[in-house]
């Protein structure tokens, strides 16, 4: 209620009150501001007349009563004898906890279960991975070639792919089958039919029936055909007719792919025989294999084994077998002439005598790929080829071109060479002048070309130059310098320009071309006219524009 007393003083702060914003207690009737009296603003000018009148303080309204508890819910009262009554039966419980304990047991055992049969899932898919993976490496399939006796399947292979225009590497192919041994032995075992020779057989098509299916299916389906057929008219008459029944059971699941009615099959054995015999090869190296038949095994005594290097032998043998190595018309003159020149390996007078004979590169070149030589002895060729050219009396390019064909066939012959010219390049001092200009143009015609490149001079040592040598580099880069063709000449150095690991090789042919080339060519005026003296000094400036082209321009 608002009062006009006298005491302006607020009952709670102790302050004066405001004028206005004030109220008065209808119990104790102190005085208080609004904010002592905990009444907002906006509150306090809403309040009605009535509202004023009856407001009472916080100290007030304290010290009033609770009212009743007349809407609290009422509570159930428990007595002592429903606490002494269970919710659940004795033998109720003791039946839900033994059920309780059944259901636990069952859930291990089938989580038991579980892992085991994962860990078999596991198992399974790993061999048939294994067993796709195999059958999905090879896929490519090639029947009706020619057998030649001691060919190299390799090389057929890779001949085969750069016909149809898919060219493929040695390393590229990594099993060739040939399983014309396996079936002369089954095909032996079947013409006598006997309680060993039918366990033989069973033997074999239970650990190769599988491969001979996905590698030859042509060849194992006509040899199944056959001996069907040869099978089923002895099978009455034969001694061991449940075994010849069983062998034909055998014959028919190879046939239709049934492999897992065979007692016995294990399709990883044959994975884990290649795996062993990886694992004796040394790094590197890898299996050819050959064309060998029953008949050379059981004959070998007469034949000689023809398969292993230095064991064949002349003992009964009414004629000579052909060479390992086929050369094409190696006549006398020619042999005596490979022996003069030191080609002590029949691989080298081989290779000697198709250089000898040939029409032009060409036919060198077809009749090098008709030899069937393997990866050692292609190393060979470039050996016989740097020989052959060096000891001509006057430069042949015949040499040159049919080396720049070889470097274009493979990587490999480009290989060859280069290690050929480096040893020729070591020795130097010891090759007469005719040599040494015939390797310089042999060498100037393939950096042209393309077929090496301009660092394999890189084994040269600038630093420690004598006359050989210099005339050897002074000759080289005056022809590609020179070159009629200004574009090529400028493109040997320009594949030189950018390789770190060149920097060296690059400053040391700058350095020969100023002193050696630039300076002193004018000396001699019967190797160089003015105008082939200007056009030098002008291409060298260009090319050691092109050498420097990516070098670094900060000098420490």
């Amino acid at each position: 209620m608002l009062s006009a007393s006298s005491s302006n003083v607020c009952a709670g702060c102790k302050t004066t009150l405001p004028k206005k914003q004030f109220l008065t207690c209808a119990s104790c009737k102190a005085r208080y501001d609004i904010e002592c009296g905990n009444v907002p603003l906006r509150q306090f000018q809403q309040m009605e007349m009535h509202q004023k009148n009856n407001w009472k303080c916080p100290e007030c309204l304290n010290k009033q009563p609770k009212q009743g508890n007349i809407h609290t819910p009422i509570r159930s009262v428990t007595t002592l004898d429903d606490c002494n009554k269970s919710p659940i039966d004795t033998d109720e419980y003791e039946e839900m906890k033994t059920k309780l304990e059944e259901k636990s047991n069952t859930v291990d055992l089938l989580k038991r279960e579980n892992d085991a049969l994962k860990s078999t899932v596991k198992d399974l898919t790993s061999r048939l991975n294994i067993v796709e993976v195999h059958m999905r490496e090879s896929n490519i399939e090639i029947n009706g070639i020619p057998e030649n006796r001691n060919e190299n399947l390799m090389n057929v292979v890779v001949h085969l792919s750069k016909i149809i225009e898919n060219p493929l590497t040695e390393e590229d192919i990594q099993h060739i089958y040939q399983a014309s041994l396996i079936y002369d032995i089954l095909e032996r075992l079947l013409q006598r039919l006997s309680e060993k020779s039918i366990d033989c057989a069973l033997t074999a098509l239970r650990c190769v029936g599988g491969v001979l299916r996905r590698e030859e299916p042509a060849a194992l389906r006509t040899f199944i055909h056959d001996a069907q057929g040869r099978l089923a008219r002895l099978h009455e008459t034969a001694e061991s007719g449940s075994r010849v029944k069983f062998l034909l059971e055998v014959l028919l699941a190879v046939k239709n792919n049934n492999l897992n009615k065979i007692p016995n099959y294990d399709p990883t054995y044959v994975e884990q025989l290649k795996k062993a015999c990886r694992s004796v090869v040394r790094r590197g190296n890898y299996v050819t294999p050959l064309n060998i038949r029953l008949e050379d095994l059981l004959k070998a005594h007469e034949r000689g084994k023809w398969w292993v290097v230095g064991s064949a032998w002349e003992g009964n043998r009414i004629q000579e077998d052909k060479p390992t190595v086929k050369a094409p018309s190696m006549d006398q003159k020619l042999l005596e002439l490979a022996r003069q020149q030191r080609m002590n390996t029949d691989v080298r007078r081989s290779i000697f005598c198709v250089l000898m004979s040939a029409e032009d590169y060409m036919d060198a070149f077809e009749k090098l790929q008709q030899l069937g030589l393997s990866g050692r002895q292609q190393r060979e060729v470039a050996h016989v080829l740097l020989a052959a050219a060096l000891r001509e009396r006057c430069y042949n390019p015949y040499y040159a071109v049919l080396g720049q064909k070889l470097c274009d066939y493979d990587r490999k012959y480009r290989l060859s060479i280069q290690y050929s010219v480096w040893d020729k390049i070591k020795d130097l001092e010891s090759l007469s002048k005719q040599a040494m200009t015939n390797l310089g143009q042999f060498l100037i015609h393939l950096i042209m070309e393309k077929g090496l490149p301009l660092s394999v001079l890189k084994i040269i040592q600038f630093s420690d130059l004598n006359k050989k040598s210099v005339r050897f580099m002074r000759q080289i880069l005056l022809a590609i310098i020179m070159n009629a063709d200004v574009q090529a000449s400028l493109e040997v150095f320009h594949r030189i320009s950018k390789p770190p690991k060149l920097h060296m090789f690059r400053e040391s042919l700058r350095l020969f071309i100023q002193h050696f080339l630039i300076k002193n060519a004018g000396k001699k005026t019967s190797i160089l006219t003015d105008d082939e003296m200007a056009t030098l000094k002008q291409r060298a400036v260009e090319v050691d524009k092109i050498l420097t082209m990516y070098e670094s321009k900060l000098r420490f």
